[in-house]
């Protein structure tokens, strides 16, 4: 995630078609107010993705992340690669889950 030309790494909680929660690192020196926007980088499988985000809600170190569809002036974020990037880390997400529960 980074605004302006600040980075932090940051590592998916929860996903969804149009946003993502996203968690911190626990000595990340941030502070998003709500409706902040971000530039949110998704790696999955090769693929990096780039959206354009919203800061929704935040708690616990981690921030809920809404990606609008369309963002500035008239610029549009590629929701339909994210669909097939949120696939994939949702099937990896609940193999973790269902691992945990396991263990």
């Amino acid at each position: 995630m980074h605004v302006a030309d600040v980075h932090w790494k940051a590592v998916v909680g929860n996903i969804s078609a149009e946003g993502v929660f996203l968690r911190l690192e626990p000595n990340a020196p941030v502070n998003l107010e709500l409706d902040s926007t971000v530039d949110v980088e998704i790696a999955s499988a090769g693929e990096t993705l780039l959206l354009h985000g919203i800061v929704r809600s935040r708690r616990d170190r981690g921030y809920g992340v809404y990606f609008p569809k369309r963002f500035g002036e008239g610029s549009t974020n590629p929701l339909d690669q994210l669909g097939t990037i949120w696939a994939e880390l949702q099937r990896d997400v609940l193999s973790t889950r269902i691992l945990r529960r396991l263990e």
